[in-house]
């Protein structure tokens, strides 16, 4: 089940601890260098592909409070992450919904 963190592992090169939070790397699928209409299913993915989930997490912070600071979206990352047997992973709704608190937040200290 891809959403039940408790089913995350640490990749082949990774051990528990390396990170302050894991980030689901496998089971994807993405555009391929064949043609424009073909796509490729990955089992195993590696670090790289650590970084451009982040960065999409980013975005949809960005989207959500223009105004947030970037240290902050990585101290929600870290705050919302799920407790599992191989360390915290990434928790995207949870941290969809304190960058939302904290905007709240923002706008109500503002408004006084």
């Amino acid at each position: 089940d891809p959403d039940d963190p408790a089913n995350y592992f640490p990749s082949f090169n990774a051990k528990p601890g390396d990170a302050a939070i894991l980030i689901p790397v496998g089971n994807k699928t993405r555009a391929s260098y064949t043609g424009s209409a073909d796509y490729v299913y990955e089992r195993l993915g590696g670090m790289s592909w650590a970084t451009p989930y982040l960065a999409g997490l980013a975005a949809l912070a960005f989207q959500v409070d223009p105004a947030i600071e970037p240290k902050t979206i990585v101290e929600l990352w870290k705050a919302t992450a799920t407790k599992t047997d191989s360390g915290r992973v990434v928790n995207p709704v949870g941290f969809i919904d304190a960058v939302e608190k904290a905007r709240d937040a923002r706008a109500a200290t503002a408004g006084k």
